[in-house]
């Protein structure tokens, strides 16, 4: 039997709901170029004087309505990878998780690849952007550049069309308030950005596809995009405009952010509690958040087959 690895990449999390913790983890974050595009001698001053002097109490308040034991994206990201590998461990896979920001870092998990007869590193971004995947890949990169004898390695670049995402994601639809109208709700990403990379034509593909799936006609999704950060156009529409104007309208909504592998700040916090709070302040009457595919066996059941694909 071949000795495979495994490595499921996801953004990262704050060690801890210390302010000091978080400050580090958006120092990290936030000063790698894939995420914010501005020159660095623009955007340096910017992030030391004012982001990370005021921005980290405040994402720590947020992050305290969704704290567990710990982050929900690092419990759920090490639940999925734990289903993953009962479910590959027979054909020979080791499983881990690293995180892009924080630990455990790329480096760690990367470290003893070698060792191994295949590697796959699977970003879980089902869509492509140079500010996610993309920075697996630097990472990755960087990591080799440094590395004499290198792995037999295989980087997944994206995987909304396999077909068991769309249906996964369809039926966890289900009987998610069947009457409402759907949001398919995807991170942003500046209009700049936007241009340069396929990430929003397979955004609106992933929900055509889902909503086929699901069985919905156009009249009963939308799509729109969330998370906007900084003062320069991002795709539109905004989350925030369409679940308003829905809540004006007294459209019951249902909101599912197809691009979150599981759940994080943006779906429990920003979702979940901002939004929902927008919709109901604009007239809204009902609105259901339905959660991230997370450690579903659907969804365990498609990562492996991602795995076993990657490492053919």
């Amino acid at each position: 039997m071949t000795n495979k690895l495994a490595i499921l990449v996801n953004l990262g999390t704050p060690e801890s709901l210390e302010t000091g913790a978080i400050r580090s983890w958006l120092r990290e974050f936030l000063s790698d170029p894939r995420v914010v595009t501005l020159p660095r001698v623009l955007w340096l001053p910017i992030l030391y004087l004012f982001v990370l002097t005021f921005r980290p109490g405040k994402v720590r308040e947020k992050y305290a309505e969704i704290w567990r034991e710990d982050s929900p994206l690092r419990l759920l990201t090490d639940s999925l990878a734990d289903s993953v590998g009962n479910r590959l461990q027979a054909e020979g896979w080791t499983v881990r998780v690293a995180m892009t920001y924080g630990a455990p870092s790329l480096d760690d998990t990367l470290a003893d690849a070698t060792s191994f007869e295949r590697t796959v590193v699977l970003p879980l971004y089902p869509q492509y952007s140079g500010s996610t995947t993309g920075a697996v890949y630097d990472r990755v990169g960087r990591i080799l550049a440094r590395t004499n004898v290198l792995p037999n390695l295989q980087l997944i670049n994206a995987y909304y069309t396999e077909p068991g995402y769309a249906r996964a994601l369809a039926d966890s639809l289900g009987d998610a308030d069947p009457g409402a109208h759907t949001v398919f709700s995807f991170h942003g990403i500046p209009v700049a950005q936007g241009a340069k990379e396929p990430y929003e034509a397979q955004c609106r593909e992933t929900a055509s596809a889902v909503a086929a799936a699901a069985g919905l006609v156009e009249a009963d999704w939308d799509i729109a995009f969330q998370s906007r950060f900084g003062p320069a156009p991002w795709l539109q529409p905004y989350t925030e405009d369409v679940l308003t104007a829905l809540g004006k309208a007294g459209r019951p909504v249902r909101v599912i952010c197809p691009g979150f592998a599981v759940e994080c700040l943006e779906t429990l916090e920003e979702i979940d509690m901002t939004y929902r709070a927008t919709y109901l302040e604009a007239g809204g009457t009902r609105f259901t958040y339905v959660p991230a595919l997370n450690d579903d066996a659907a969804h365990a059941d498609l990562i492996a087959t991602l795995v076993r694909n990657g490492g053919a």
